[in-house]
């Protein structure tokens, strides 16, 4: 292990020393009270700052969830159509041989050669409009 990485656990190590001495003690650390309006302070909670609460953590493990099932389906589909491949008969795959990149270019296809012949003004497109996209937000605040 590093010198470093030895200090930090050193440092962490000192922390939670010191915390814990803290909190068998039994003495408070001093607060001060910046508000009296229950719905300003951080640690009271009314029934609406509750029910706020309880509606976020439904939302997030509804997301949560959702993305479990998702994934679940997506790998039960997967894994059928797996055996399915599994249990037929291997086809065998004609492949056309080529002989060169030209060649190759000229069986795909006319959109191909289109974007290869106008492959800078297409990045230099993007690439503005990227720009532009980054300034805007830069300048709304938005980022």
């Amino acid at each position: 292990m590093q010198n470093s990485a030895r200090l930090l656990i050193g440092f962490v190590f000192a922390a939670l020393v010191i915390g814990g001495f803290f909190t068998v003690s039994g003495g408070d650390l001093p607060a001060a009270e910046q508000v009296s309006n229950p719905d300003a302070s951080t640690l009271t909670g009314t029934n609406d700052k509750l029910a706020q609460l309880a509606l976020v953590v439904v939302v997030a493990g509804g997301a949560v969830m959702s993305i479990a099932i998702a994934l679940a389906v997506s790998a039960w589909f997967l894994n059928r159509q797996i055996v399915k491949a599994a249990l037929e008969e291997p086809k065998p795959v004609n492949l056309p041989q080529l002989t060169s990149p030209q060649a190759a270019l000229q069986q795909s296809g006319p959109a191909i050669s289109m974007v290869q012949k106008n492959i800078f003004p297409i990045v230099v497109t993007i690439g503005v409009l990227a720009v532009m996209t980054f300034l805007i937000l830069v300048f709304s605040g938005n980022l």
